[in-house]
């Protein structure tokens, strides 16, 4: 194609791709070299080149902030692609551990941590072989549980048997 073909640029390549990607709405593609982009992507932490982090308590006034950032950059010549990464619509679950009660029952935070971690987010329990394939059994709570983020969940944990507590 470089030799025979319309194309004789990475910059008419690169157009010759775009046009073909097109037929993916609400798909960024970033054109990189896999060297480059492992590098950038270990000194930001993100897949681009060139980032801008904004930092606040506050997602709605960072996702505000960050349209804004991207609205001006796209005024800039020579920047492409900009893209805003999105924070809001993630569940966050926050627990406060209230020690002075774990630490009646010989419990400490590590220990309700890893009992909050394999509820909400699984824990391997196992391996289940299938043909040559081997996968973790994870386990944790029902859906029902895991979206009880209005109200106080009451988790009953049996320390030892015969000694549960709420």
């Amino acid at each position: 194609m470089w030799k025979t073909g319309s194309i004789h640029s990475k910059a008419a390549l690169q157009a010759d791709i775009e046009k073909q990607l097109d037929t993916f709405p609400g798909v960024i593609f970033n054109f990189t070299q896999p060297a480059e982009d492992a590098v950038d992507e270990a000194l930001t932490g993100l897949k681009s080149a060139l980032a801008v982090k904004i930092y606040g308590p506050d997602l709605n006034v960072l996702q505000n902030t960050a349209q804004v950032v991207k609205q001006r950059l796209s005024q800039v010549p020579g920047f492409t692609e900009l893209t805003v990464v999105r924070q809001l619509g993630q569940p966050t679950l926050t627990i406060n551990v209230d020690r002075g009660k774990i630490a009646r029952y010989g419990v400490n935070v590590a220990d309700v941590e890893a009992i909050v971690q394999a509820a909400v987010g699984g824990q391997a329990a196992t391996q289940v072989v299938q043909g040559e394939k081997l996968f973790d059994l994870v386990v944790r709570m029902k859906p029902e549980f895991r979206r009880a983020h209005s109200r106080s969940a009451v988790c009953w944990w049996a320390r030892r048997p015969g000694n549960r507590f709420r």
